[in-house]
């Protein structure tokens, strides 16, 4: 069965996440801490290359997301409002700062993320470029 989470963001060099549960959700939280969530922006939320931000918790599924195995240790992260998983932009996936958007799961290597434990916390890695979901320092 999957697994839903609520990714909570603060910009970080490296995003170190800290894992708990709530009743049908785990709820990744910044080390930094923090309350803004990754969020499908909602007027695109179904559509390919919606952007993904950060945004106050509003308890909207649009902010909810399910990890879904595609073997070896690696997830595809699922929009729970649109079916749509987390991409990193192809074009620039291997550039800092790459577009983290919504798209078709198309078994790509940039849809493909890895949870890595670092003590109590995690790192989201892309399996495409090796490089860790973040924010912009200077957007959060």
């Amino acid at each position: 069965m999957p697994r839903y989470i609520l990714l909570i963001l603060v910009a970080l060099s490296i995003a170190l996440f800290w894992v708990t549960g709530a009743a049908r959700a785990d709820i990744l939280i910044n080390k930094a801490s923090g309350s803004k969530v990754l969020d499908a922006h909602s007027n695109d939320v179904g559509k390919n290359g919606c952007r993904v931000q950060l945004w106050e918790w509003n308890n909207l599924p649009h902010q909810q997301w399910k990890l879904e195995s595609v073997g070896d240790d690696f997830y595809k992260i699922v929009n729970q409002a649109s079916g749509l998983v987390l991409d990193a932009h192809s074009n620039d996936v291997n550039k800092n700062g790459c577009r983290v958007q919504l798209w078709e799961y198309k078994t790509e290597m940039q849809q493909q993320w890895k949870l890595v434990k670092v003590g109590d916390y995690y790192k989201i890695i892309n399996r495409a470029s090796g490089k860790v979901l973040d924010a912009h320092s200077n957007d959060v």
